[in-house]
């Protein structure tokens, strides 16, 4: 039994195909596509974002907390890419159907959480870049 058992082994190691290294590798035009639609999405999630910052609502919020607009949009690129992609599209929900269910406070709330998250996520860098 044992024989046979490494004799089968020997035989499969020995037949097998040599594998280029090519075949295990991901296409360098393919790593540029992926890089340029993440950078592209970014770039359209960030705009979003942008958009909604400039609204009236979100400008009275921000007043109302004692928070620049200006700085809340300079911190959006410190967000990571699923952060931006869920408040961008928190953001085009609201746009969408302002009338599903959430009342102007609950607007605000809203608002008030994402520039919570913001600016939390912002100190989180800015203390780690300290270090």
């Amino acid at each position: 039994m044992r024989r046979s058992v490494a004799g089968t082994l020997v035989v499969l190691l020995t037949c097998q195909l040599p594998a280029r290294a090519e075949e295990h590798l991901v296409s360098g035009e393919t790593v540029q596509a992926r890089l340029n639609a993440a950078a592209t999405e970014r770039a359209e999630n960030i705009a979003v974002l942008e958009v909604l910052l400039d609204t009236p609502e979100v400008m009275q919020a921000c007043e109302a907390a004692g928070i620049r607009v200006a700085r809340l949009k300079g911190q959006l690129t410190f967000l990571t890419d699923e952060e931006l992609r869920d408040l961008s599209r928190r953001a085009v929900d609201l746009k969408t159907d302002p009338v599903a269910g959430m009342s102007t406070i609950g607007k605000v709330a809203l608002i008030v959480v994402a520039l919570l998250v913001i600016l939390v996520v912002a100190a989180a860098i800015a203390l780690r870049n300290i270090d």
